[in-house]
């Protein structure tokens, strides 16, 4: 059986060139801020990322007439994906640092309070987070670090518990900040068999 031309990967979808060219299609695209990315690979894929950018990534000798072709003949699915990045920004605001805004902590909510005089700048305590007023300018930079100290100690308490059960060791746990949704952080975890 052969492969298919196209295959999707959430708001992705990547074609097979020769099955895009048509040079009797007349090009009148109404996608707004396209990137084009020409690099070695063999196929082009077509990504819409969560600002709502079009990027489009193909091989450097395909033809512009080829890339606006698949733009034309997707374009139905990518005023659809736009759409849907759209919303999901909606749903899901960038955060204030506000008094009584709620932020997430292993699955609970936990409201933010801002004090005036407060050493540590940052802490969770009673199920809600604390800030320093005088530091409520650099906030995110502070969550930031928060959490992932936090990561990296609930992810080495996990990877502990279950190289021990595995039977190999653990080397470094590394945890790097999350682009999507779909996760608080992503940990790399360096291992080797045997204890």
């Amino acid at each position: 059986m052969p492969p298919p031309h196209y295959y999707h990967i959430g708001c992705r979808i990547a074609i097979s060139p020769a099955r895009l060219y048509n040079p009797a299609r007349r090009i009148r695209l109404t996608v707004p801020d396209i990137t084009i990315i020409r690099s070695s690979r063999r196929t082009v894929s077509l990504e819409v990322t969560h600002s709502g950018e079009v990027v489009v990534r193909a091989p450097r000798r395909l033809s512009h007439s080829v890339i606006h072709n698949l733009l034309k003949e997707k374009e139905h699915w990518i005023t659809e994906k736009l759409e849907l990045m759209r919303r999901r920004r909606a749903e899901r605001p960038s955060p204030r640092y506000v008094e009584g805004e709620s932020f997430l902590h292993l699955g609970a909510s936990c409201p933010l309070h801002i004090d005036a005089r407060r050493r540590p700048v940052l802490e969770l305590a009673d199920g809600r987070f604390i800030l320093a007023a005088t530091e409520q300018w650099r906030a995110p930079q502070l969550f930031e670090r928060w959490y992932r100290q936090r990561a990296r100690l609930h992810f080495g308490e996990r990877t502990a518990h279950w190289a021990q059960r595995g039977g190999f060791t653990v080397h470094r746990v590394r945890v790097s900040g999350a682009v999507t949704k779909w996760g608080p952080a992503a940990a790399a975890i360096s291992t080797s068999p045997g204890g």
